[in-house]
C-alpha cells in the first residue's frame, strides 16, 4: 500500500467527520431554535 494513498484516506475520513458534525451542530442548531 503506497503512503500517499494511506494519506489521502485519512485526510477524506476527516473531511467526511468535520462535515458530519458541522450538519449535525446545523441540524441541533435549527431544531433548538424551534
Amino acid at each position: 500500500m503506497k503512503p500517499h494513498l494511506k494519506q489521502w484516506r485519512q485526510r477524506m475520513l476527516f473531511g467526511i467527520f468535520a462535515w458530519g458534525l458541522l450538519f449535525l451542530l446545523i441540524f441541533i442548531y435549527f431544531t433548538d431554535s424551534n
